[in-house]
């Protein structure tokens, strides 16, 4: 849904392996799945190029918003070469693909004795479960003791990347004064939280790839801390994404109109695609929120 693309090179040498100009080179891709293109938002699945100086030619590739392999065709006279294996997917966490769960190792020792540690294990996909993208980083607080990861440059997050696809790993380190094993020394419950930029999640009906008018969505608040417990209240820990100085749920929050009905938030919002074609807007906005989620490290 990005509409990235890919640069693939291929090259005519005579007997000698010397590079052969002037010559014309007809491409094709293998699918046109979810619009993949030689040309940016056109179903252009064949076209044509010349070599240079050099004996190359090259194409572009533009990817579409369903997850597909692709190669290009290269024909010239008789011959015909295919390319590498281009893959398309979306690499964007989606909120109900996005999770901390407690690890399954065991605390190096009880939570309610300062120092021990708990593994966190994030898990992040896109909307088709492919992992998100290696260097994808994600934030994590908590409301008592310490959050982290071991030996990274910028301790305080997680990289996707280092260790398993579409997951990393943080510490919990438990603080002095801990009331029992999973209560802060301010008798608030243990909480970590996670997030992230990332995309709402939709169901995609039609199954067209696109958010389409009338595709039910879920929409996603401002991410914040439940330090006691109950939900949101003034003075926990949240991200204001619209710097209003108030935490924003639902309906009014980060692209949503104030006040208005919330819009669907994420890559498949696509002008005049999809059916019907959602209005840039009115029912949904490329504009990325974040998604979160949270647990507590000691149960």
């Amino acid at each position: 849904g990005l509409s990235e693309q890919s640069v693939v090179t291929f090259k005519i040498t005579d007997s000698s392996d010397v590079g052969v100009q002037g010559q014309v080179v007809t491409f094709n891709l293998s699918t046109s799945l979810g619009g993949v293109s030689f040309e940016r938002n056109n179903a252009v699945t064949q076209t044509t190029g010349t070599t240079d100086a050099n004996g190359e030619v090259i194409v572009t590739v533009y990817s579409g918003t369903l997850p597909t392999p692709v190669r290009v065709t290269a024909t010239f006279g008789n011959f015909i070469v295919l390319s590498d294996t281009l893959n398309v997917s979306s690499g964007i966490p989606v909120a109900n693909r996005f999770n901390l769960y407690r690890s399954s190792a065991p605390c190096t020792g009880p939570t309610n004795v300062a120092g021990s540690e708990c593994s966190i294990q994030i898990a992040a996909f896109d909307r088709f479960g492919n992992p998100v993208v290696d260097g994808t980083v994600v934030n994590v607080v908590t409301n008592c003791g310490g959050v982290g990861q071991d030996s990274a440059s910028t301790p305080g997050s997680c990289v996707f990347g280092d260790t398993d696809f579409g997951r990393c790993e943080v510490q919990w380190v438990a603080p002095e004064g801990m009331k029992d094993a999973n209560t802060c020394p301010d008798d608030s419950p243990v909480q970590v939280m996670g997030y992230t930029l990332g995309e709402e999640s939709f169901d995609d009906d039609d199954a067209d790839g696109y958010f389409s008018a009338g595709d039910s969505f879920q929409d996603k608040g401002e991410p914040f801390l439940d330090e006691d417990g109950m939900g949101y209240n003034i003075g926990d820990f949240f991200v204001d994404w619209n710097s209003s100085g108030l935490r924003e749920d639902s309906t009014g929050n980060q692209s949503d109109p104030p006040g208005g009905t919330p819009l669907y938030n994420g890559t498949a919002c696509q002008e005049n695609q999809g059916d019907p074609a959602p209005m840039p807007g009115t029912d949904c906005s490329e504009d990325k929120i974040f998604v979160f989620d949270a647990v507590d490290p000691t149960q």
